[in-house]
């Protein structure tokens, strides 16, 4: 609300973690007209559409139930079953970009047959999207892409863009 008071035009929700309270928030944000626009959630859709089995990988247990209940939401909104595989990446604070990359890869490697596309829980592994994408030979999809594109179009309905 100190946000509205203060004449936003719009919220971006950067974390996973707490985007239930974002969601919580719609009608709040329909009642004041500045959209609350969480980055992970048009991620979570294009991995339903682009396949029934997707792996969620995560650096922390606390992004992992919050992303798959948002790829559970948005595939009962789309009218479609997914089943979901669980990836904990244990061991990445601390490393050096090129070791979490190959951490990463080392456990995106263990899911990928079980899985049609893996999605990152958090943002700040976008960076091994296509590093990872190349090596499993599957979509993966991190949030801030689709995060600044859900932001543009909310800005776009309110005719700020």
């Amino acid at each position: 609300m100190e946000s509205v008071e203060e004449n936003v035009d719009g919220i971006l929700n950067i974390c996973s973690s707490v985007g239930e309270v974002a969601d919580a928030c719609q009608d709040l944000a329909r009642y004041t007209g500045v959209p609350i626009v969480r980055i992970d959630e048009e991620m979570c859709r294009e991995a339903v559409r682009q396949g029934q089995r997707i792996g969620v990988m995560a650096t922390l247990s606390s992004t992992l139930n919050p992303t798959k209940n948002t790829v559970l939401r948005v595939a009962r909104e789309m009218g479609k079953h997914v089943e979901m595989v669980d990836a904990l990446v244990e061991g990445g604070f601390g490393l050096n970009p090129d070791q979490f990359r190959e951490l990463m890869t080392k456990y995106a490697k263990e899911i990928a047959d079980k899985v049609d596309v893996i999605l990152f829980a958090q943002g700040s592994m976008a960076y091994c999207e296509q590093y990872i994408a190349d090596i499993i030979g599957k979509p993966v999809l991190s949030s801030p892409r689709f995060g600044a594109i859900a932001l543009r179009r909310a800005m776009e309905a309110k005719g700020l863009m």
